[in-house]
Formats: structure tokens, C-alpha cells, sequence
């Protein structure tokens, strides 16, 4: 979802009032956000009274829109109500292309992304190969996969049990789920957690860290990937 900058939401504050102010619509903008919102949400706009300024209920309309990713959807009914309105239009071009250059620009993103951990993919499996430990293989994806919200019951039970091929992981967390919220690949959320386990040799994490910087540098990401939790002792 596309954010405006201030000045962006200035514009359409203004070109909002304007619309509506030239058609004498108070009344009508109350309709538009009860019918598009809610009524309850129109209430929350216009503080619950009758009288209240068409700046201040615009105001309060796209603060609200903002902070609740409703800008496209606000941006369209007003544009439908206001059909006269060449500066709502035009306001409205403008978003639709830059979301439109956003949502290209997050594909080419997505596609280097899957190239480069499917690339290197070989050279992580023949680490996990040299552990052996499958059991804990499976323990880490299953914590790196409930770390990040996904209901491992409901969509991979296979992880309930020990996993005998690790081709799973290269399904489940390059294929099914290839980056965290922040973009972060979910892999190196894996490897990470791996890299601190005590059973492991230093060796072994020696090459998963390797690994993972060498895939952060082709990415670009510069950000801490994963924080090893510290336990907390009982006296």
C-alpha cells in the first residue's frame, strides 16, 4: 500500500474541501463515509455532532485512512462522489501510478530474491547435510516458522515428526514462505537459530555464518537477522 508524503495529503485535504464545499456537501460527505466506513466510523469522524466543519471532518477522514490503510479506497469514493473534480482526479492518477511503480519494483525485488536463495541453496544443504541432527533441523524451521506467525499445525503437520528429507526446508521456508514482514528471508532466520545451537560444532557454524553473510551481502541487507535469546537462570 502506497503512503503520501504530507504534501501529498495536503493536496487531497484541499481538493476534498473544495469538491465538496462547492457542492454545498456536508450532507453528502457524511453519506460517502457511512456508506464506504461505516457508520460507526462516521461517528468517530465527526466527533458525534451535527455541526461540525467540513475541514475538520475531511481533517479527521484521511487521519483516519491513514493510519488504517484505507487512502486507495478513500481516494476512489471520493473521486466517484466528486466526479467534477479534475484536482481529485488527478490526485487520483497520481496514486494509482505510483503504487503501480511500487508493486513492479517489489516483483523485481521478490524474483532477485528467489534467485539467489534457490542459487544458493545447494551450498546450505550440503551444511545441514554434514549436521545429521535432522530432529533439530526440524525444531529450528518449526520455531522460525511459529517466530513468524504461521500456524505450523494447521499447515505443516509433517513438522510434528522428525522430517527425513531436507528438501522441506527448502519448500516451507525458500518456496512457501521466502521473507519475513521486513524482508528479511525466512531461511536466514533459520540459519541463524541453527548457527547458535550448542550441538553444533564450530565448525558447522562457522559455515552457516559464512553462508549467511555471503547471501545478506548478494541481498543487501545490512540488518541484525536474528537475536539469540538469552536464558534466564532460576536461583
Amino acid at each position: 500500500m502506497k503512503h503520501l508524503s504530507q504534501d501529498e495529503l495536503r493536496k487531497l485535504r484541499v481538493a476534498m474541501i473544495t469538491a465538496y464545499k462547492r457542492e454545498n456537501g456536508g450532507k453528502k460527505l457524511r453519506i460517502m463515509i457511512s456508506a464506504t466506513f461505516g457508520e460507526k466510523i462516521l461517528q468517530d469522524i465527526t466527533i458525534h455532532g451535527k455541526n461540525v466543519e467540513i475541514e475538520v471532518i475531511i481533517k479527521n477522514l484521511i487521519e483516519w485512512a491513514k493510519f488504517n490503510n484505507k487512502l486507495e479506497l478513500l481516494i476512489k469514493e471520493v473521486v466517484k462522489d466528486c466526479s467534477d473534480s479534475k484536482d481529485l482526479k488527478k490526485i487520483q492518477e497520481e496514486y494509482e501510478h505510483k503504487c503501480s511503480d511500487l508493486f513492479s519494483d517489489l516483483i523485481v525485488r521478490q524474483d532477485n530474491t528467489s534467485s539467489i536463495l534457490n542459487g544458493e541453496w545447494d551450498n546450505f544443504c550440503f551444511i545441514l547435510e554434514g549436521i545429521k541432527d535432522l530432529n533439530l533441523i526440524t525444531i529450528i524451521c518449526r520455531d522460525t516458522l511459529q517466530n513468524n506467525q504461521v500456524d505450523v499445525s494447521a499447515n505443516y503437520p509433517e513438522l510434528n515428526e522428525t522430517i527425513t528429507n531436507l528438501d522441506i526446508i527448502k519448500t516451507i521456508l525458500i518456496e512457501n514462505h521466502p521473507q519475513r514482514k521486513d524482508g528479511v528471508p525466512m531461511i536466514l532466520e533459520f540459519a541463524e537459530r541453527l548457527r547458535f545451537e550448542d550441538k553444533l560444532e564450530k565448525r558447522q557454524r562457522t559455515q552457516i555464518d559464512d553462508w549467511v553473510k555471503t547471501v545478506a551481502k548478494k541481498l543487501g541487507i545490512t540488518k541484525e537477522i536474528y537475536k539469540k535469546q538469552e536464558k534466564i537462570s532460576n536461583f
